[in-house]
């Protein structure tokens, strides 16, 4: 009798440390937050908020930026001293080109050198040599000599690529969209890449609310997901 009941606790205690022991948890997958062209907001709004959860995303940075691309109501681009303390606090900071133009792979030669290898000796003055990506402008051109080359192709990334995609947030996403994403890159085990634009309280199509950008992050809190930038991703696809 005394036997019998040992062995039953013995099979009781296995059995309670199997799912610890015996069966591996489930890794959390890889996001990162990709905010593009400097706005205000991303450093007003994104970077105190994700500073609060113990984050950090990338930020492409046009270095001369036309700034009748960039007029929008309520909205303007960050200073340098802004983007040089989010990058000091642990951001990535991404090519963004000189000037953010059109058709970047139609240019000259002189104004391709300028756009793509000038502007990066610029930014590794203004930031330091670790600026490795390039963001292109409205997803056009594809420059050698980057680790990463972000697009605006949608889709989730995989190991050993180096031509990203990225799921945008925009005025019209839910968070049933986001949670999409989110199982996608789980059910692929792949690299999901999110792009944002500004916040704003009057957004276009591009930009997003503050209480959208908030249900973002509930729900990457919530699915227990790794916030990585590009630098931490390098050893995944190596």
């Amino acid at each position: 009798m005394r036997k019998n009941t040992i062995a039953m606790a013995i099979m009781c205690l296995f059995v309670a440390l199997l799912p610890k022991s015996g069966m591996p948890e489930q890794k959390p997958i890889q996001v990162t937050l990709w905010f593009d062209d400097g706005w205000t907001s991303t450093y007003e709004i994104a970077y105190p908020i994700m500073k609060e959860h113990g984050w950090v995303g990338v930020m492409s940075w046009v270095v001369n930026p036309n700034p009748e691309q960039f007029e929008v109501e309520g909205q303007g681009l960050m200073a340098l001293e802004q983007a040089q303390e989010m990058y000091q606090s642990g951001w990535e900071i991404s090519n963004h080109t000189m000037t953010h133009p059109r058709g970047l792979n139609t240019l000259s030669t002189s104004d391709y050198h300028m756009e793509v290898v000038v502007s990066q000796w610029a930014l590794q003055g203004m930031f330091g040599s670790d600026v490795t990506t390039f963001t292109a402008p409205f997803g056009e051109g594809r420059p050698g000599g980057f680790t990463f080359v972000r697009t605006m192709e949608g889709g989730i990334n995989y190991p050993s690529e180096s031509v990203l995609k990225a799921q945008f947030m925009k005025k019209d996403t839910t968070e049933k969209v986001v949670l999409s994403w989110v199982q996608q890159a789980k059910d692929e085990d792949g690299w999901l890449i999110i792009g944002l634009h500004a916040i704003s309280e009057n957004p276009n199509e591009w930009q997003i609310t503050e209480g959208q950008f908030e249900m973002l992050l509930e729900v990457l809190h919530r699915e227990n997901i790794r916030v990585v930038i590009p630098k931490e991703m390098m050893l995944w696809t190596n």
